[in-house]
């Protein structure tokens, strides 16, 4: 099914399959701030055999600028594992290697406070402010292709995270109608 909705800055149209867990296949956001683009996420699902959860197998994201193509990401998980415990280390970000040193750090807890003030910066055993740190911050090009990988990983948890409340909501509309 389909599901339009606003927040303000923002339109997104979602498409939820029902059938595959329910599971958000696509999703497009039109912007309507001063700086005009659009974002394009096409997930591909599939059901894991042993389990039969329905997982997000591959993606196909664009960013379009004044209606030019700007950005174009394609992923597909090569391995899965669904419902295993997973070894506490793997969330300590000192076991990441693809974080690299002078990393800047946007923190987005409000309910816990920094651990330093001003901008930090991941010096690759803590954060840090960037002033003790005493690096320039890396330039936006080199920056790029990092932050895009987290925007789509959020993207794709934050479908994970919204299709099944989304579903629920259509369930509800469907029999109130």
């Amino acid at each position: 099914f389909l599901t339009h909705f606003h927040n303000g800055t923002n339109s997104y149209i979602i498409w939820i399959a029902e059938t595959q867990g329910p599971s958000i296949r696509k999703l497009i956001l039109n912007s309507n701030v001063d700086i005009i683009y659009d974002e394009n996420l096409e997930v591909d699902v599939t059901q894991e055999s042993k389990t039969g959860i329905w997982y997000p197998s591959s993606w196909k994201y664009e960013r379009r600028n004044d209606h030019k193509l700007r950005i174009r990401e394609e992923g597909t998980v090569k391995k899965v594992v669904l419902n295993q415990p997973l070894p506490e280390h793997l969330f300590d970000m000192k076991t990441i290697p693809i974080i690299p040193k002078g990393t800047r750090v946007d923190w987005l807890a409000k309910s816990i406070p920094p651990p330093d003030e001003g901008k930090l910066i991941w010096d690759g055993n803590n954060i840090i402010s960037s002033g003790k740190y005493g690096l320039k911050l890396m330039n936006e090009k080199n920056n790029s292709s990092r932050i895009i990988r987290i925007i789509l990983i959020d993207i794709v948890v934050l479908s994970a995270v919204t299709a099944p409340i989304l579903f629920r909501r259509y369930q509800k509309l469907k029999k109130e109608c």
